[in-house]
């Protein structure tokens, strides 16, 4: 028996930028560890932002949820999650920005 997933795809976070005017995007995963995806400063092949990304949680291990022991520092990333990883990781490959065009837009326009 195959079961269906639902295909729609919403934003992981909001895309802010840090003192240093890189974007990230803060997002908790499956289990509520706090995680962020940013954009690097490293400059190998294109503009600073757009050469590298950080993916991953913001502290060393949290507790798992049931048991209260140290978890893996990795992200358990939902099915929904890793689908709104995957559009903003796809935009950034090909515009070197998290942010939806779109709603970039909207942005500028004062909306």
């Amino acid at each position: 028996m195959t079961t269906h997933r639902p295909r729609q795809v919403e934003e992981l976070g909001s895309v802010e930028r840090n003192g240093h005017g890189f974007e990230f995007v803060d997002f908790k995963d499956y289990y509520g560890a706090e995680c962020r995806l940013q954009q690097s400063s490293l400059a190998l092949y294109t503009q600073p932002g757009a050469s590298a990304i950080w993916l991953g949680c913001q502290k060393n291990a949290e507790p798992h949820h049931v048991t209260g022991e140290a978890m893996s520092p990795r992200m358990h990333l939902s099915d929904a999650q890793v689908r709104s990883l995957v559009v903003m990781l796809k935009r950034w490959l090909d515009t070197g920005s998290f942010e939806d065009p779109a709603l970039k837009e909207k942005h500028s326009d004062g909306e």
